[in-house]
């Protein structure tokens, strides 16, 4: 169901509700596979070769990710 790319990704079961944190800085690394992200309104997409090295969320943003392609596993640090 996370590689489904039938099913909106806001709307499948392994995306994490748009959420934010109140003091916590988060930070993801991808590592394989295709990240989709959103922070704030703005939506991004990106792979190993494109991602920055780390993807930081700052407290108080609204962000949440998913796959955006199922050839591969998606393998990220957070």
């Amino acid at each position: 169901p996370c590689g489904n790319l039938s099913i909106p990704p806001r709307k499948r079961r392994c995306t994490p509700f748009l959420h934010l944190h109140l003091y916590q800085r988060e930070s993801f690394t991808v590592h394989q596979g295709d990240f989709g992200y959103q922070l704030g309104e703005k939506t991004y997409s990106c792979n190993i070769r494109t991602c920055p090295p780390a993807i930081t969320v700052e407290p108080m943003t609204p962000h949440t990710f998913w796959m955006t392609d199922n050839r591969e596993d998606l393998i990220i640090t957070v």
